[in-house]
């Protein structure tokens, strides 16, 4: 299973709950943990996500980011 934003299949528009403004999708969550998440295997840092091993085949956690405001959200993005 893949994940259709970190493979630009689709474009999910969030808005920001504190200024209602549209947030940037600044991908995996998981690539902001450490200093070398980005460069870690997949498989390994979706392990460490926060999610069961189960639902991390199932969803991808992205991290959402409002530049006017400051404020950040994660949102569960479901594979395909």
């Amino acid at each position: 299973m893949i994940c259709p934003q970190c493979n630009a299949l689709t474009e999910l528009k969030v808005r920001c709950s504190v200024c209602q403004n549209d947030c940037e999708d600044k991908g995996r969550a998981m690539d902001y943990d450490e200093n070398y998440s980005p460069y870690m295997d997949y498989e390994l840092t979706a392990l460490t996500d926060g999610l069961t091993k189960n639902n991390s085949n199932l969803f991808c956690a992205h991290l959402y980011y409002c530049k006017n405001c400051n404020d950040s959200v994660i949102k569960l993005i479901e594979k395909i």
